[in-house]
């Protein structure tokens, strides 16, 4: 039995689906012949050439050819996504065979919809890893344009697929019963993790980043990972706006995205001077990045927590540090930050209430350590790599184990 794994990107991108889709390759690949389907391209749409294949022992990395016209126009991106699943359609119809399993991820999203007939007539089976819903994020996002009954007909094509899969493997509860409330019963929870030997809490003064970027001894409230359309970002700016009087405070934002470049001109127009914007950090800086904060951000958009699950919470839990999250106030994010002491929880529109929040904690260092130390024993009862593979190895296992001989071809 062999495993592919279909992902837009692979190491050595440092996109958040490609970092994740590598720890748990590193974590098969010694009990399994696994096949990493992805493009020739990164995340960053960087010109760097990445060979076509890489063949190590029980790993062959396949990377396949696609457009990159890049992220700046919604239909350039669809061409993008449009050409990397014609790619993989032709990939998998030619190599899988009976037995074979392929895991499709949600980058680019819908790669189940043509896909699942292909690989059950060759004989393979389909586990579908949900990172996010689509179409209903593009809905709700408010990027999806066209007619609503083509988003109907997209999602019970979509349905079908998910009900003719072995599994579907989501992040997060709440996505589960979403799912499950469209009648997709073969759901399984895997929650995404970060890697508990890489990040791990380290002082202010041990800091290398702090030093790097200058941060010395203000109070620094951070953004890290995506800047995307499913998240929150009127409370955040409003609370940078209040704050703008107080100079030990900082607002740092790490990484990209599509709302990157209005964050960016509300900072300019209003003239503010406590935000800093660095781009995304390789996975080697990880530790110390997400240590140079004090106090970190997480938010989603109303109606999104069915969809996704904000995964830079368990970097920031690993490293330590408190969260303060924007979002519906009865969530399942909200509910796991107040009731372990990790941090807390803001309402839409409570811009007042953030900001009061980041002075309470910049100004009470005792507190903050106390909901640092709860964050990482969270993360280390529920979030680790170790445990979240081990959950990987079971459902592999169990679903598939009388197919599997490790290191067959």
């Amino acid at each position: 039995m062999r495993i592919f794994f279909v992902n837009r990107f692979f190491h050595p991108d440092e996109s958040a689906t490609s970092r994740i889709l590598t720890d748990l390759v590193g974590g098969l690949r010694d009990n399994f012949n696994i096949q990493v389907v992805t493009s020739r391209h990164s995340y960053d749409n960087s010109s760097t050439r990445l060979p076509v294949c890489t063949v190590e022992d029980r790993l062959t990395v396949n990377r396949l050819w696609s457009s990159r016209f890049g992220r700046s126009k919604t239909a350039l991106r669809a061409i993008d996504y449009l050409s990397f699943h014609a790619a993989v359609a032709w990939f998998l119809v030619r190599r899988v065979r009976p037995g074979d399993v392929v895991v499709l991820k949600t980058d680019p999203p819908l790669l189940q919809l043509i896909n699942t007939a292909l690989i059950r007539i060759r004989g393979g089976k389909v586990v579908n890893w949900l990172q996010d819903i689509y179409p209903e994020i593009a809905e709700r996002a408010g990027v999806y344009r066209g007619p609503a009954w083509l988003a109907r007909m997209i999602c019970k094509w979509r349905d079908r697929t998910l009900r003719a899969a072995v599994t579907n493997v989501v992040i997060s509860e709440r996505m589960a019963t979403y799912l499950q409330g469209r009648g997709i019963r073969n759901v399984r929870v895997i929650p995404n993790w970060a890697d508990e030997q890489a990040i791990s809490p380290v002082p202010r003064e041990a800091n290398d980043v702090r030093r790097e970027w200058r941060l010395g001894d203000r109070f620094v409230v951070m953004y890290s990972g995506n800047l995307g359309r499913v998240h929150a970002f009127d409370e955040i700016r409003e609370a940078m706006h209040l704050l703008s009087h107080r100079d030990d405070i900082a607002f740092v934002f790490v990484g990209g995205g599509a709302e990157q470049q209005g964050l960016k001109a509300f900072v300019e127009s209003k003239g503010l001077r406590n935000t800093m914007f660095f781009p995304l950090q390789p996975r080697d800086r990880l530790r110390h990045s997400l240590a140079a904060a004090d106090l970190h951000l997480v938010t989603l958009k109303a109606g999104m927590e069915d969809l996704v699950m904000p995964s830079k919470l368990y970097g920031v839990w690993a490293a330590g540090r408190p969260v303060a999250f924007v979002g519906e106030p009865d969530s399942a994010v909200a509910r796991l930050i107040r009731e372990s002491g990790t941090g807390l929880a803001f309402t839409h529109g409570d811009a007042a209430g953030l900001v009061q929040a980041i002075e309470a904690l910049a100004d009470e260092p005792a507190s903050r350590a106390e909901q640092g130390r709860n964050a990482r024993r969270l993360f280390e009862q529920r979030f680790t790599r170790a445990h979240c593979l081990g959950l990987w190895q079971d459902l592999i296992q169990g679903k598939f184990s009388a197919e599997t001989v490790p290191g067959t071809t």
